[in-house]
Order: C-alpha cells, then structure tokens, then sequence
C-alpha cells in the first residue's frame, strides 16, 4: 500500500501500545524483564485485525507483527544493545515505508517493530522514572 502523507496511526498507535505494556507492566512486576510485556505485545498485535481493507490481507499483517516482534525482543537476550539496532531500523522504516507500495507483510514488520521500539522506551522509563 502507498499512502498519500505518513499514517499516523501506524506510526504512533504501535509506539504508544508497547510504551503503555512495558509501563503497566514495568508497576506490577520487575521491570527488568520483556517476557511478559513480549507476551502481551504478541497477544496486542492481533488488533491489527482492524486495521483498513485497504491495506491488504489482515492474516499477513498480523504475521508480519508477531515475526517482528520475536526478531525485535528475542535477540535482547544475547545482545545487549540489540533494542537501539531495533529502534533505529523502525526509524529508518518510518521515514520511507509509506512512500513506496509494500506488502502488508512488510507493513506488519513495520508496526511489530514500532510496537518493540515502545516496549523497549516504555521499559526504561518504567525502570528509571517511575520506579526510582
């Protein structure tokens, strides 16, 4: 799909659901860890279900979500700073992606790495503004 200006909503809808996980998340248990914010931004990433017709087929989009999402948070555990790798590629993504006619594959792969880049946002300021 080719959008005319940016799509807001695919921009800061997946930002905003992933910093809001990490933050609720990061009050009720230890905000260190991304299991459970990964859990619940897997099970989040259905909602793309409702994303418009005109975007494609919905079982690939959400596909294309829950992919990123485990490529976006699984590698944390190895690579440290693997989150700024993550961050910088849905930038990179941004800046480009409604410019050109992508796959709703690849528009999931862009709102499950907007929904990693909140996570990971959402997680430091839970751990360092709203805990401390």
């Amino acid at each position: 799909m080719k959008w005319e200006s940016a799509p807001l909503g695919l921009i800061v809808v997946p930002l905003i659901i992933g910093f809001l996980i990490a933050c609720v998340l990061g009050l009720i248990q230890d905000s260190s860890s991304l299991r459970y914010p990964m859990i619940f931004l897997l099970l989040s990433s259905i909602l793309l279900y409702f994303a418009p017709q005109e975007i494609g087929n919905r079982k690939e989009l959400i596909a294309g979500s829950m992919v990123s999402i485990l490529v976006g948070i699984l590698p944390q555990l190895i690579f440290f700073v693997w989150f700024i790798i993550v961050i910088l590629i849905w930038l990179s993504q941004t800046a480009y992606i409604w410019r050109h006619n992508s796959p709703s594959f690849r528009i999931g792969v862009w709102a499950g790495l907007g929904g990693c880049s909140g996570l990971y946002i959402g997680s430091f300021f839970a751990h360092y503004v709203l805990i401390n």
